[in-house]
């Protein structure tokens, strides 16, 4: 791995991987025990938290499918996944 992709790694990992967590602690209310007064979230935080776990979540499954020594199209699917 090249000094230059290493780095990006690590800052990936700090910035951009732990951003919708970041979002949930940062959001007062938002994550468990917000207290006897209920904080209402804001329909645009929680929206843009839902795109970008999906997005994540859609770049790391091609990030790991890219790993594979086969064709994805090749990749046995398990019938219990919806995809």
């Amino acid at each position: 791995m090249s000094q230059s992709n290493s780095g990006f790694l690590k800052a990936f990992e700090e910035n951009i991987l732990r951003c919708v967590a970041i979002m949930r602690n940062e959001e007062k209310g938002a994550g468990h025990g917000q207290g006897p007064k209920v904080n209402e979230i804001p329909g645009e935080l929680a929206e843009l938290g839902v795109h970008l776990s999906g997005v994540l979540i859609h770049y790391l499954i091609k990030k790991y499918i890219s790993t594979l020594q086969c064709e994805p199209e090749k990749i046995e699917k398990n019938e219990d996944i919806p995809f």
